[in-house]
């Protein structure tokens, strides 16, 4: 029940992010190729204030740094399946319109 897009940087999804305009969650792996997926996070949650932020991260909760008392954001253990993606949605208020 969710449309998704996917970018292969921390550029290209802050270039889409801007296109779309109506992200709810934007998921966020902390080492991206072009610079630190929390510098991504910072800049999307300036542009869109009230976008939920998911940080995946092997390295555990600490990855959140500055995001750890971001109500609006929450941590992602990789690796991840399809329950636990399920799973932050839920925790971050977005649940699925499909029955």
């Amino acid at each position: 029940g969710f449309e998704f897009v996917q970018a292969v940087s921390g550029r290209e999804g802050l270039e889409m992010a801007e296109r779309l305009g109506n992200v709810e969650v934007a998921f966020i792996d902390v080492g991206l190729p072009d610079r630190s997926g929390l510098d991504v996070a910072a800049d999307l949650r300036t542009k869109f204030p009230e976008i939920r932020i998911v940080i995946a991260s092997g390295y555990g909760e600490q990855a959140l740094g500055k995001f750890a008392r971001d109500v609006r954001a929450t941590y992602l253990a990789k690796p991840f399946d399809t329950d636990a993606i399920v799973g932050v949605l839920y925790k971050l208020g977005i649940e699925s319109t499909v029955e």
